[in-house]
């Protein structure tokens, strides 16, 4: 997953274009902002301030990202999604997962377990199928859930989902942290900075036209 040291150097390699003569095009924290702000342009987001109805409080800096058509593979006779990022831990039903559903249909979501819930529940005949719903709980970076969404003779047959998480405010992440995109976003992140900085005069090259003197001949 991407850093914004990595992003910014691959830009940085845009930029020089095999010239080492441009390598100095624009400061390296100029590229660092320029991320931060497309990726905040591309992620939809909003700040939570509030606290969460358990007593929970919610970390300074936290967002909630949307992140769809998240794939959904087979896994074991049920199914998996891999998460696109680690969301925010809040309180100890790992709520920073907050919200996961059809790509078609995100308003009515997913039944969210802690983990071993869904193992409980299979093991009580008369609400193992948690009457016909489909649930699901966070198993280190997968999603597990409690039945095969995927299969073709299933009333869902979900290829992919929807999902909304909890991350840190991307301003807040050091060079070195892995960033809350997914792999898919690393490049269109590079080519939308490139593109972006491309139409912009370095700081350290722009010129005060007003002010300049004319040299003496």
């Amino acid at each position: 997953m991407a850093t914004i040291y990595s992003l910014v150097e691959s830009i940085r390699g845009l930029q020089d274009g095999g010239n080492t003569s441009n390598a100095s095009k624009f400061e390296e924290n100029e590229v660092r902002i320029a991320v931060i702000q497309v990726i905040n342009s591309m992620i939809k987001s909003q700040h939570l301030t509030e606290e969460m109805a358990g007593g929970e409080q919610i970390p300074d800096g936290t967002i909630l990202t949307e992140y769809d058509n998240v794939a959904v593979e087979s896994y074991k006779g049920v199914s998996r999604a891999i998460l696109p990022i680690m969301p925010v831990k809040i309180g100890n039903r790992n709520v920073g997962v907050f919200h996961v559903s059809r790509t078609d249909d995100v308003i009515n979501g997913f039944i969210p377990f802690r983990t071993g819930e869904l193992q409980m529940i299979g093991e009580e005949p008369f609400i193992s199928d948690i009457l016909g719903q489909v649930g699901y709980e966070v198993r280190g970076k997968y999603l597990v859930f409690n039945k095969d969404i995927t299969a073709n003779d299933s009333d869902y047959a979900i290829n992919e989902v929807y999902m909304l998480l909890a991350v840190k405010d991307v301003s807040l992440y050091s060079d070195w942290e892995m960033l809350p995109i997914s792999s898919d976003m690393e490049s269109q992140v590079i080519q939308n900075t490139f593109q972006y900085l491309s139409n912009m005069q370095p700081a350290n090259k722009k010129v005060d036209v007003i002010n300049k003197q004319e040299a003496a001949p």
